[in-house]
């Protein structure tokens, strides 16, 4: 009883940020790390500790507290989870890093799942994934009408040189 309780007030919390947030362009990045840890939280739950989530910040955004595109961290992070590293059927690995370089805030979300090109083998043929069209969508709609810069790169580590295993995404945010 008292994990269910504990499970559905974090739940009912992150269900009342997505909605204050919904019709914001910009969050304040403080507001989006509690967010992604709401979820996170919720996820280990469920994946009955299969699931190491590790999360860093550069302490300089913590001391600027700079505003970030809304719904453009959170639903990379989700798609890790969902499209990654739960087909992987095995204890997986997530690391999420937000650096300071310059003006620009660098966001990489980095698993240890099946890796993209796995991912998009087993994908169902009427399945049509929206989650990152959507955030290139929002991204390339901030920049033509205020010029915000940011930028999403999506690589399967298979491609890397050495290869890796999972997935490794970078968000570049002006």
């Amino acid at each position: 009883t008292e994990e269910a309780t504990d499970y559905l007030a974090k739940f009912a919390r992150l269900i009342r940020m997505m909605l204050d947030f919904g019709g914001k362009t910009f969050i304040p990045l403080k507001d989006e790390l509690e967010r992604i840890n709401y979820y996170l939280e919720l996820e280990k739950i469920r994946c009955g500790n299969k699931l190491t989530c590790k999360v860093d910040i550069d302490p300089q955004l913590l001391i600027d507290l700079p505003e970030i595109p809304n719904m453009v961290i959170q639903p990379v992070v989700e798609n890790a989870l969902w499209h990654g590293l739960l087909p992987a059927n095995r204890n997986g690995n997530l690391h999420i890093s937000f650096t300071k370089i310059g003006k620009t805030i660098r966001v990489i979300v980095d698993d240890d799942g099946i890796g993209l090109h796995e991912s998009k083998r087993r994908k169902k043929s009427d399945h049509n994934s929206l989650g990152i069209k959507m955030i290139r969508e929002r991204l390339d709609l901030l920049k033509r009408l205020s010029g915000y810069e940011a930028k999403i790169t999506i690589m399967d580590k298979s491609d890397l040189n050495p290869p890796g295993q999972g997935t490794f995404v970078q968000i570049n945010l002006a």
